[in-house]
């Protein structure tokens, strides 16, 4: 995926309450795995997360199931992108309510805790849904030296697709981040196609913090994006 990021910010409704989302689209969370190219796996001995990533990123459509805990806080969410539909849905859930948010094209709509859907512009709809994304969500696990202290753990099935998984515990973390504490550790699930599967990181951008991200039904043409009933 890209260059460094600064950490996520949330958007201003999740700092000060946690939100839950109901998500709208052809394929909820329980749905099975989508299309996925059965390629022979490399056996490379290093990772390259930012690499699994951008090819993530540039998937013709994805879904992101993500839970991600900050101090206290525990947020959950669920991402589709759905690009020829130019259409991505997103369900956010914590501890205070529902945000729901879709777009299609130039159209977007809003549901929060207990309310119908309302139109907004597209522009709003974006910047309400900006750091659930790819980016915003993995941007801090695409540095070239973090992924050098992985180590490929073995072959393994996860999320319904082959894949590499690789795995950095604190004492090769320190190498990129000395701070980390004893407990702190990184595992990441690489697709035999060449995009992220998973990734799991306990304590890896600070202490209090743990990200567990889990990607289905890439390019697959099931999916798609629904405007609010």
């Amino acid at each position: 995926m890209i260059a460094e990021r600064p950490p996520m910010q949330l958007p201003h409704w999740a700092r000060s309450s946690s939100v839950c989302i109901l998500l709208a689209c052809g394929c909820g969370p329980d749905a099975a795995p989508g299309a996925s190219p059965s390629v022979p796996l490399t056996h490379i001995q290093t990772a390259n997360t930012g690499r699994a990533i951008a090819a993530l990123e540039a998937a013709t459509s994805y879904r992101l199931n993500v839970a991600t805990r900050d101090g206290r806080t525990t947020f959950r969410h669920d991402y589709v992108v759905v690009r020829p539909q130019s259409g991505w849905s997103l369900r956010v859930e914590s501890s205070s309510g529902v945000l729901q948010l879709i777009a299609i094209g130039n159209s977007a709509w809003i549901a929060e805790t207990g309310q119908r859907f309302v139109s907004i512009p597209r522009r709003q709809a974006d910047s309400r849904a900006a750091g659930y994304d790819v980016p915003g969500i993995m941007a801090s696990y695409t540095d070239a030296a973090l992924s050098a202290s992985l180590s490929l753990v073995g072959r393994e099935r996860k999320n319904g697709v082959d894949v590499e998984h690789f795995r950095a515990d604190a004492a090769a973390l320190r190498r990129w981040r000395p701070g980390v504490l004893s407990t702190a550790s990184l595992d990441v699930w690489i697709g035999s196609a060449g995009y992220l599967s998973a990734l799991e990181a306990i304590g890896v951008k600070s202490a209090d913090t743990d990200a567990r991200v889990d990607v289905h039904a890439v390019n697959d043409p099931a999916n798609i994006v629904r405007p609010p009933q």
